[in-house]
């Protein structure tokens, strides 16, 4: 299984465009450096705990970011 970080960049930037924030607002909200928030957005694999602060933050389970489909 591996994070599915098209789906997870997908809404995080669905998000952050509806509320029009800035890359570092938004990584202030969540907890995360906005140089982390930025590889998110841009589909990078984010550190363990960074994904799921914005798993938290989006208030969704991680498990809807797995998938076992290769790349």
């Amino acid at each position: 299984m591996r994070v599915d970080l098209g789906l997870l960049s997908q809404h995080l930037n669905m998000y952050k465009h509806e509320c029009d924030f800035s890359v570092r607002e938004m990584a202030l909200r969540i907890g995360i450096s906005p140089a982390t928030m930025s590889r998110i957005l841009n589909s990078k694999m984010p550190d363990t705990l960074s994904f799921l602060k914005c798993c938290k933050w989006l208030e969704v389970n991680p498990i809807n970011y797995l998938t076992t489909n290769p790349k």
